[in-house]
């Protein structure tokens, strides 16, 4: 059976031929990509669609790989000397097999995953070569070799912290998941949103490639020391230092996202916050806070968009956000005028606060990184209703949340007001 995907996991075509390569020829598939880009949900969609079990080995910093095989429990042996126990000579007890032992054991045909493999030491993968290759390995303290019975699927992810040795690539098939395009990510959010309105869908998506766009160009100046590259290019000039440069490993972007959520705007909410924060999995934020409000920013902002938690006092963001953060306000600016210019009356303290107008002119005098996105066009004319959406259009750099106007406002955000 050859694997196509699954109702909830999206694949290339690249990336499911890869698959049905590294299956036929009975070898390991290592798969590199951003984080995000699923590659742990790639081996349970290919338990899904096979119909296999998943046995999942997770590689923290402090794994070995004799972890995966076999543990023998000398302590609990002891242990039970000391105190009599029946059958403590029968050292097959205190033998449990480990992730990759499960997996030889299996009576089925299953799928191991072992779950970013860079995360141990250098000579994790080299000491797995013979156990991957022969699907065996030797207990000797039961004098034992455990032979695989069915030769599992073996996926293997890895961020890339650190560089894997030769010989373990060799004996690997290796696909990069490259991060979708705008075409593969809209068939994404179909698969986990359902039937959503095309525009909706457009807008959302601008903004989230825009977002990875903004982290890019923010970091544009700043470079690190790129030591291999200089040594190289040194080497290349006969002898004299030619200085390379790079961009820094991590990004350094800080976004403060304050979304409007409820009423008309509830449309947008949930979207637009699932797409913000995939960006900053992908690792294109240092840091991203996002906030909600309705209609208007007062003295308290939610953490979630039905806004029925707690809430978080603004003076509270003015105090641990500082003016290096850029801020993103996504909303329609449509309410009553009231709303924006009558003094907020807490039902908490059961007193009158500033108006929202006065909490927005200190948000502007905080943050000189600052624009404003809007959902819906400016009204063609000035009334009752649209009066509040020319206002904030006067105070703050509103954009549309298009692809026009969210390259105009990546352009500003890039400078102090």
């Amino acid at each position: 059976m050859a694997f196509t995907g699954t109702k909830q996991y999206v694949a290339s075509d690249d990336l499911m031929n890869t698959v049905n390569i590294a299956v036929t020829l009975q070898k390991p598939l290592l798969v590199k990509g951003e984080p995000g880009t699923g590659k742990t949900m790639l081996a349970q969609a290919v338990a899904e669609a096979l119909g296999k079990q998943l046995i999942i080995w997770n590689v923290k910093s402090t794994t070995k790989a004799q972890d995966g095989l076999y543990v023998y429990d000398v302590v609990q042996r002891l242990y039970d000397s000391q105190f009599g126990n029946h059958g403590v000579d029968e050292i097959a007890r205190y033998i449990k097999l480990g992730k990759l032992g499960e997996a030889f054991r299996s009576e089925e045909q299953v799928v191991l995953l072992i779950d970013e493999i860079d995360k141990a030491d250098l000579e994790f993968p080299n000491d797995l070569l013979w156990e991957l290759d022969q699907m065996e390995f030797y207990i000797p303290e039961t004098q034992e070799t455990v032979r695989a019975r069915q030769r599992p699927i073996v996926i293997i992810t890895s961020n890339a912290e650190k560089e894997l040795p030769d010989a373990f690539l060799r004996r690997c098939v290796f696909h990069y998941i490259e991060f979708p395009d705008q075409a593969q990510m809209e068939q994404i959010i179909h698969v986990h949103f359902g039937d959503l309105e095309e525009r909706l869908i457009r807008q959302a998506l601008a903004a989230f490639y825009w977002l990875r766009q903004l982290s890019v160009q923010a970091d544009g100046t700043e470079k690190v020391l790129d030591l291999e590259g200089t040594v190289q290019d040194t080497c290349g000039n006969a002898g004299t230092l030619q200085v390379r440069y790079k961009n820094p490993r991590k990004n350094t972007v800080k976004v403060l996202l304050l979304m409007d959520s409820g009423g008309s705007m509830e449309y947008y909410a949930g979207l637009c916050s699932m797409l913000f924060q995939a960006a900053t999995k992908s690792n294109h934020f240092k840091e991203l806070h996002t906030y909600y409000f309705h209609n208007c920013i007062y003295d308290q902002l939610h953490e979630t968009p039905r806004l029925l938690d707690e809430g978080v006092p603004t003076e509270w963001l003015f105090r641990n956000y500082d003016a290096s953060y850029k801020v993103i306000i996504v909303g329609d600016a449509a309410m009553s005028p009231y709303e924006l210019r009558g003094r907020h009356y807490n039902w908490r303290r059961g007193d009158y606060g500033p108006s929202g107008l006065e909490w927005l002119e200190r948000l502007r005098k905080q943050y000189p990184y600052l624009i404003w996105l809007n959902p819906e066009p400016m009204p063609a004319r000035l009334d009752f209703w649209s009066q509040t959406h020319y206002q904030l259009g006067e105070l703050f750099h509103m954009y549309a949340l298009s692809a026009e106007g969210l390259e105009r406002g990546m352009r500003r955000l890039m400078v102090r007001r």
